[in-house]
């Protein structure tokens, strides 16, 4: 009976325990019975040393049959040996040696190297152990005349057999104790990975229902748009002024279609962990620099007035990363614009505090409710109109919070309704 396994490294992890502590159970029976050997030649026990070269010698046909991928094969020759091996230095040395108690740690052996339906056969063969333990105590000077050695001699050998059997019980729950931890480890390290694959999975779930509500609905709609509008202007039967309204309204649309385009990507590739986070150390002026060009190109329709201070940080750089700082200021100047009536006027502005460097994106516009903030700072995604009825998908904010988490911070949000909000987060100061 054999498992006819390719290769050891193909077994399970409940099997490779089974084999790997078979292994160290031989390497102990080969150090004991050279050890034990040894100490029987200086005794003078002739018999006991040519027994425990008989038992390495058995030892070594076992890890023959292991190394040609027979393990059970090995498991049972070496277990059965031993087994006999054991009586042979009862009827050689007698119940008065204590060798009958080397079957304690043969069956502890038996109990961790056979698995599955092996199982079976290592009860079998700790049945016999036990019966013959017992046996030989109780019942076997009653059958075979067994040696009687002096009283010297059976103190010395009584001693060497506890010392041998306390010794290989050690190295057994030594040796039991490292291969569990080892395989313990492995399915420690399997479950963290299985973990993190259920996360990504489930990231990737979320991720594809997200951008399919996203597209069925803030897609959907200004395509259809597109489509009515383009089967005006191939009938022919309006006029210039009102083409050019439409063709405004094509600009708009295709504008607000890839920025949403633009950030579904975007968002896409951090739910799935493609962007990774590059810090660095970022001179305060380029910080104010890029914010100004991003409140310059910003949308001139409602006239919106871009304040932009930097200078009450007592620091040159901060660390963060320059591309996602750059998505993070678009994404809350654009939104500060969108909330801010006419004429409006959004602040951008950097402090320093004892958290880092602050920086604070304020709009004097409609504000929110503590009902919609609580929702926002819950992490549920919500889109609202603009003031001038501009459509939001909810991502922008999605995107800013994502980043923010990879630079160990998050954003804060304060807003009263009617007066305006101000969106606020720290970076760490280089």
């Amino acid at each position: 009976m054999g498992f006819g396994e390719r290769d050891v490294e193909d077994l399970s992890m409940i099997k490779e325990k089974a084999i790997r502590m078979h292994i160290m159970f031989l390497y102990v029976i080969v150090v004991f019975c050279l050890v034990y050997g040894i100490a029987d030649l200086y005794l003078g026990q002739i018999q006991q040393a040519w027994v425990m070269l008989i038992t390495i010698a058995s030892a070594g046909i076992s890890y023959g049959l292991y190394l040609r991928k027979k393990y059970f094969l090995s498991k049972i020759w070496n277990m059965s040996t031993l087994t006999v091996i054991i009586l042979t230095v009862i009827i050689q040395t007698g119940i008065d040696s204590f060798a009958f108690i080397y079957y304690i740690p043969l069956m502890m052996g038996n109990l961790f190297i056979f698995y599955g339906r092996e199982i079976i056969a290592g009860y079998i063969i700790i049945a016999l152990n036990v019966l013959l333990m017992v046996g030989s105590f109780l019942c076997l000077d009653h059958f075979i005349e067994l040696p009687r050695m002096s009283h010297e001699m059976i103190e010395t050998d009584g001693l060497m057999n506890l010392i041998g059997v306390s010794a290989i019980c050690f190295a057994e729950v030594f040796f039991i104790v490292r291969v569990t931890n080892s395989i313990s480890g492995k399915y420690i390290k399997k479950t963290r990975s299985l973990n993190a694959r259920n996360q990504q999975l489930l990231s990737t779930l979320y991720t594809r229902d997200r951008m399919m509500a996203v597209m069925s609905h803030d897609l959907r709609s200004p395509v259809a748009s597109l489509d009515s509008a383009s089967e005006l202007l191939l009938n022919g039967e309006i006029d210039r002024e009102t083409e050019q309204a439409i063709l405004r309204q094509f600009k708009g649309r295709t504008a607000g279609m890839l920025d949403l385009i633009d950030k579904l990507l975007m968002w896409t590739r951090t739910q799935t962990n493609h962007i990774q986070y590059v810090e660095s150390e970022i001179p305060l002026s380029e910080l104010e620099d890029m914010v100004k060009t991003i409140c310059s190109l910003g949308s001139s329709v409602k006239n919106i007035e871009f304040s932009v201070n930097f200078s009450n940080v007592n620091a040159e750089k901060v660390l963060g990363d320059r591309d996602m700082l750059e998505t993070i200021f678009r994404n809350l100047i654009t939104n500060a614009s969108k909330y801010s009536n006419d004429g409006g006027l959004v602040q951008i502005a950097a402090h320093s505090t004892q958290m880092g460097c602050c920086f604070r994106v304020v709009d004097s516009g409609v504000g929110m409710s503590s009902e919609f903030l609580n929702k926002m700072n819950s992490g549920e995604v919500i889109s609202t109109r603009g003031t001038k009825n501009e459509v939001g998908h909810g991502l922008g904010l999605q995107l800013v919070n994502d980043f923010l988490s990879k630079h160990d911070t998050q954003l804060n949000v304060s807003s009263v309704v009617g007066k305006g909000s101000e969106f606020y987060f720290y970076l760490k100061i280089a």
